[in-house]
């Protein structure tokens, strides 16, 4: 009985050991990965009281990137495939210049995009 409790005791701190070793790799390896990174500060110049009075008389501008075209659908002169009723026209037409060539997109508004 001895013998039995003692070999039971030995499987259950090998496990534990094991487990333990498991574990501890495991945080050494998200140690490891948070090391790898390091933050970026950036110094706080303050504004010029010409700048601030600047800022002070405009609105703040909000950035919306339509990556997924929900907003706005576009596309350029030599596109052949039609994402719009052939004959709408164009809400508005942006004229580019890529790679020295000229290029006109052709913008599209979405339904109710006015209201967002």
């Amino acid at each position: 009985m001895l013998k039995q409790l003692q070999m039971g005791l030995r499987a259950f701190l090998l496990v534990a050991s094991k487990i333990w070793s498991f574990i501890c790799y495991v945080i050494r390896k998200q140690f490891r990965a948070v090391i790898q990174h390091q933050t970026i500060r950036y110094d706080v110049l303050p504004l010029s009281p010409l700048s601030k009075h600047r800022l002070s008389l405009v609105r703040k501008k909000i950035l919306v990137l339509d990556l997924d075209e929900t907003l706005i659908h576009s596309q350029h002169d030599g596109v052949v495939r039609q994402m719009v009723k052939p004959g709408t026209p164009p809400d508005f037409v942006l004229k580019v210049t890529i790679d020295r060539h000229p290029v006109r997109f052709f913008v599209h508004k979405r339904p109710h995009v006015d209201y967002f």
